[in-house]
């Protein structure tokens, strides 16, 4: 989630204190370009760059490692994360993330996806307290801020910037098939309005921290009368 400007200031904050005392401190980097919440444009290749450009002389050692399985989620939620993958493929290539490759699912059929909705305002009221109150369960709405109607007495509702490198047993994505959706739709629209894309491929990239948080169940929520259950089939691979 760090630009390049903002990748070189730690960088050059780790040469500083190796300056200071005398030997550079082990430093980790680690990520998935899939895997950020705002518009970094963020690139290995251009991370390995600057790693090399302001610490390469420095170096005594570096090891690269590419992790291919997915460690926190069970079969049946690991595949909807791979599914997920789809709404990349709706963009340009250019806004696709130049890292994305499969990654291996975990054997067996253990984990839960669930297709949930509330078609008016109280039943989604019912649905989310009900939600809150469960252990190791967090909502969680795909993008920036939480809008205001989903906010309510007794309801904890995150944002995936905020849940980003947690995991819970229960994860709820709020509005999951109409951000789906919304995906879609803007992406058909980019060739008149490049700026849509960008905003396509972010809420592409909270969709994904989102449903990636779960260690057991994946709950899909969505509010209104629209059914959107042909999309989420479509991100289960259905």
């Amino acid at each position: 989630d760090l630009t390049m400007v903002e990748m070189m200031l730690l960088l050059v904050l780790v040469l500083r204190i190796g300056h200071a005392e005398g030997l550079l401190p082990n430093v980790i980097l680690a990520g998935d370009e899939a895997q950020t919440v705002r518009p970094t444009d963020f690139q290995w290749v251009w991370l390995n760059d600057l790693v090399t450009t302001v610490l390469g002389e420095h170096l005594a050692g570096r090891d690269d490692v590419v992790m291919s399985s997915n460690l926190r989620s069970p079969g049946a939620v690991a595949a909807v994360v791979e599914g997920s993958r789809l709404q990349y493929q709706l963009l340009p290539k250019e806004l696709r993330p130049s890292g994305l490759s499969s990654t291996t699912i975990p054997e067996g059929d253990g984990g839960r996806v669930i297709y949930c909705r509330a078609e008016d305002e109280a039943e989604w009221l019912d649905l989310a307290r009900f939600f809150s109150e469960q252990p190791d369960a967090q909502l969680v709405f795909p993008g920036h801020d939480v809008p205001g109607d989903l906010v309510g007495d007794g309801i904890d509702i995150a944002t995936s910037e905020q849940v980003k490198g947690l995991d819970y047993r229960t994860v709820g994505l709020v509005d999951a098939g109409r951000r789906h959706r919304e995906i879609a739709s803007l992406a058909g629209e980019v060739s008149s309005n490049p700026v849509l894309g960008l905003w396509a491929r972010t809420i592409a990239d909270q969709f994904r921290v989102g449903v990636s948080r779960a260690k057991e169940t994946l709950v899909f929520l969505d509010r209104g009368p629209d059914d959107f259950t042909d999309d989420i089939r479509e991100l289960c691979g259905q």
